[in-house]
């Protein structure tokens, strides 16, 4: 047996952090390299993306249709932009 070769799901480098309800970032793209991904939104927006990811998680947690087609997209998407994973699907 061979081991597949290891690359980083398409969204294990987002992470969104919320510095208070009017300030906030987004990081895309990062990885194991120190300061690798790009900040892509701050400030206020940032904000608002925050609480529209709690929203639509507690949503899909309560069986939502909303939350639960918003995060079943999330986690089935067949297109991976970055990572070192396979461009379409698995």
């Amino acid at each position: 047996l061979k081991p597949n070769p290891m690359h980083w799901l398409w969204g294990a480098g987002m992470f969104a952090t919320s510095l208070g309800p009017d300030d906030a970032c987004f990081v895309a793209g990062a990885n194991w390299v120190k300061n690798s991904g790009l900040m892509c939104v701050w400030g206020s927006p940032c904000a608002v993306q925050k609480e529209i990811i709690e929203a639509s998680k507690v949503d899909e947690c309560a069986y939502g249709i909303v939350g639960r087609l918003i995060w079943h997209f999330v986690h089935h998407t067949p297109v991976h932009l970055f990572g070192g994973g396979p461009r379409w699907g698995y």
